[in-house]
């Protein structure tokens, strides 16, 4: 997918999954012109400078500086298995090193360091079929908790990644029984990271590539 955005031609990692033939892909490929040409490289890790909106955070002295994040919560599609899904998160901190960063502090200064991709990614997959529909958002508030008090901006990355599956879309299929039988389902991808490493252009960014 990145190489291919180095060469001026558009596709995301989830159409990468549901299409995976050149023949398949030729259509939903969208080129684009004047794309600048970036030389190829693997994985960027080591020290990094902090950026002025890095160092304007740690002037500041928040008392509880690991806990100052962002999430989304986005429709993911069903068309693709949590694995597929936990592969395109895979992806995404490959590419986006910024994400993969970690922040030590030695006296009074604050230093960046790049990290490597984890073998083993900080995800989470949640089945909310189990659970009435009225208990859905709550459920997903809750763990959305727990995920945004775990962040650590010592230890990278600083993304972290949950799919909520069975989840009743609204407004769609009609109940009987239970409630629970004949409703379509949808599920939910909840990203949420710490602000020192995303921000409103940012989250656009990981949107496109998604």
């Amino acid at each position: 997918v990145f190489r291919a955005k180095q060469h001026g031609l558009h596709l995301t990692v989830k159409q990468l999954f549901q299409h995976q033939t050149i023949a398949e892909l030729a259509p939903v490929t969208e080129q684009r012109q004047h794309v600048r040409a970036t030389a190829e490289q693997g994985t960027v890790t080591g020290p990094t400078q902090l950026t002025p909106i890095q160092h304007w955070f740690f002037d500041q002295d928040f008392a509880h500086p690991d806990h100052v994040n962002q999430s989304l919560l986005i429709e993911a599609d069903t068309d693709l298995t949590p694995q597929q899904w936990q592969h395109i998160v895979r992806a995404l901190l490959h590419h986006h090193d910024t994400l993969r960063t970690r922040f030590l502090r030695e006296g009074d200064h604050w230093h960046a360091e790049i990290t490597d991709v984890p073998h083993t990614l900080p995800w989470q997959e949640h089945d909310l079929s189990a659970h009435p529909p009225t208990e859905h958002d709550d459920h997903v508030q809750r763990i959305a908790d727990q995920i945004q008090s775990s962040i650590d901006i010592s230890t990278a990355p600083l993304l972290r990644a949950a799919l909520f599956t069975g989840s009743r879309a609204p407004g769609r299929g009609s109940d009987t029984g239970s409630g629970l039988e004949g409703v379509e389902r949808e599920n939910r991808l909840l990203l949420v990271a710490h602000h020192l490493v995303v921000d409103v252009v940012s989250w656009r960014i990981i949107l496109e590539d998604l």
